[in-house]
């Protein structure tokens, strides 16, 4: 097995060892089996659905998703529904006023519904990442007890903690929190319409003032302080893999991958930092809603960010003993070239060696994370779907076998159905095999450099 610094293949793809290629010189993304080079991501041959209301949907906990609501960035809005309750005290409450604090309540009961929604998202993310940390951890015993390396899974486990603190803190914590604030903050909202009873008018001011602002300002305080760790580790792998990769063609990827995890951790911490400091003026000070006017906007633009440049879906990862830079590097040469054929107009025709053939296009599927797509798309076609499930061993479970055997009547249209599930989900999927790869490959660039420096101590 080659060491972390074994000599880093170049961007010619023709001369990778596997010796099988596809039309116009591509390779398989994933090598074949008899291949050394171990295959990083799990490749995916069976999808298991469940029945949500009248539609059949993939088991939202069967892999790591990019499930962000774009509506989540607008949870910053709540801190400025109470900006009539604060500002005007008049007894009796004008009309124009409580017109103001009525829509303000609303606005911010209603933004807790996303947020319901999301942080149930963003759990099934939690509930999968945590099984794999529980996997890989029975991986590493079972190689420590056979005294084998264990960098691969190290590397691994760094891009597990960063995906597991983005989802708790940057997603399923922000939910939380701002949306425990929300409804706080929209009840004493409402509740300001009846400010003329002393009472009512002090319980208001408590929910809608300090109680329901201090959660979001502690909130902003840790996800600054996460957002510096990642800032830092992105610095950190820019620096290795500029060491490592000097020269090589893949560092313009991954350092833009970096790049744009730098610019979401700057502008998320200093948004929610800026949001807490806002909110907790708002009770004391108008000034505080003109803080919070930029914050609501960026706080939209980081939700954005997050969803269309630095989130991703993927699987478990397949067995990576062995796992080197170099089987990185070439799956990222690989994607970059299959995106260039995308990008200039290329269909399945350009990218799929015998593209009529289902075998051929379920094996760029499977090894491309497309196989949940074509079987959602499949799921739609009642007779295809109805004998896949009849040759399929679970009720409601696809295969790849049970595909291979469908009676030949059908194989024209899984054929067709193939092709346009690779014609509209394969540059998504790639980009998102992209960001993971680039994760990945600076957490083992990073890894090997420090076994290497503890090595040259010895």
């Amino acid at each position: 097995m080659a060491g972390p610094h074994s000599s880093l293949p170049r961007h010619d793809l023709s001369s990778t060892k596997t010796g099988s290629s596809m039309t116009h010189g591509l390779e398989p993304s994933i090598p074949s089996s008899g291949d050394d080079v171990p295959s990083i991501t799990e490749r995916v041959t069976t999808v298991r659905l469940i029945k949500e209301k009248k539609r059949i949907a993939p088991s939202p906990k069967a892999r790591l998703r990019n499930s962000l609501l774009g509506t989540l960035g607008l949870l910053e809005l709540a801190n400025a529904a109470d900006f009539a309750a604060n500002v005007w005290n008049d007894i009796p409450v004008p009309t124009y006023v409580i017109v103001l604090m009525a829509c303000g309540g609303a606005l911010a009961l209603a933004l807790t519904v996303p947020a319901i929604i999301d942080a149930k998202r963003s759990w099934n993310n939690i509930y999968f990442l945590r099984e794999h940390r529980r996997r890989l951890g029975n991986e590493m015993l079972k190689r420590l007890g056979d005294s084998l390396p264990s960098y691969d899974i190290d590397a691994i486990r760094d891009v597990l903690h960063r995906e597991t603190g983005s989802e708790c803190i940057n997603r399923f914590g922000m939910n939380v929190v701002m949306g425990a604030g929300a409804l706080i903050i929209g009840v004493g909202t409402i509740m300001a319409i009846w400010g003329a009873n002393h009472s009512v008018w002090l319980a208001s001011n408590i929910l809608s003032g300090y109680l329901g602002n201090a959660p979001v300002a502690l909130y902003g305080l840790v996800n600054s302080v996460w957002c510096v760790h990642l800032f830092r580790t992105a610095q950190k792998h820019k620096r290795v893999t500029a060491e490592r990769l000097e020269g090589h063609p893949v560092l313009d990827q991954v350092h833009r991958r970096f790049l744009s995890t730098q610019i979401y951790a700057a502008a998320s911490g200093l948004t929610t930092l800026l949001g807490g400091v806002g909110g907790m003026m708002t009770p004391t000070l108008w000034m505080g809603y003109v803080v919070l006017i930029p914050v609501i906007i960026s706080s939209f633009a980081c939700s954005f960010w997050w969803k269309k440049r630095l989130a991703y879906s993927r699987p478990f990862t397949g067995p990576t003993l062995g796992l080197e830079e170099s089987s990185i590097i070439l799956e990222l040469e690989y994607i970059a070239k299959v995106q260039a054929k995308l990008v200039a107009g290329k269909g399945v025709d350009q990218i799929v060696n015998d593209s009529h053939c289902l075998v051929a296009l379920l094996d760029f599927i499977t090894q491309n994370d497309m196989f949940e797509d074509f079987v959602i798309s499949l799921a739609g076609d009642q007779t295809i779907s109805d004998a896949l499930f009849t040759l399929s061993p679970g009720p409601l479970e696809i295969t790849r076998t049970a595909l291979l055997e469908l009676p030949p009547k059908l194989h024209p249209a899984a054929v067709e159905s193939a092709r346009a599930c690779i014609n509209s989900y394969s540059f998504q999927r790639l980009v998102y095999r992209e960001r993971y790869f680039c994760d990945l490959l600076g957490s083992l660039v990073s890894v090997n450099k420090e076994r290497s420096t503890v090595i040259e101590k010895r």
